[in-house]
């Protein structure tokens, strides 16, 4: 594990930035109170990837239309969710999850399934 001060050195940008991109989940890290673990493993892999500076080009195709492979990829990834997190779990489910982002994960996600149910039972009447 690295000190944010570290994985910017080695990034070749400043600890605001490596924060930002411990936030938005493009390195890897533990916040332990106020400060962040970088790992030293995702700052490789940013290393590797030989990221750009700046922001993207006006008119970039890094955000276009998805192929229609990823597209059934994301519908099966979506109807597998719908079919395991729509319905009720325990605790002990919760508990088997391997980080706190995951747990949240399929708290955020079960909740999105009832809040859709809920509005589906108040269009008939129900609620």
């Amino acid at each position: 594990m690295l000190s944010t001060k570290d994985a910017a050195q080695r990034l070749g940008v400043s600890e605001p930035r490596v924060r930002a991109l411990l936030n938005s989940q493009l390195l890897d890290g533990t916040k332990i109170g106020r400060t962040w673990a970088v790992s030293e493993q995702s700052v490789e892999k940013r290393l590797r990837s030989n990221p750009t500076s700046g922001r993207p080009k006006k008119g970039s195709t890094a955000l276009s239309e998805p192929c229609s492979h990823d597209i059934e990829h994301a519908r099966h990834l979506y109807r597998e969710c719908r079919e395991t997190l729509s319905g009720m779990f325990n605790s002990a489910f919760l508990d088997q999850a391997e980080s706190k982002e995951e747990e949240d994960f399929y708290v955020t996600v079960s909740t999105f399934f009832l809040q859709k149910k809920q509005l589906e039972l108040i269009e008939q009447g129900v609620f």
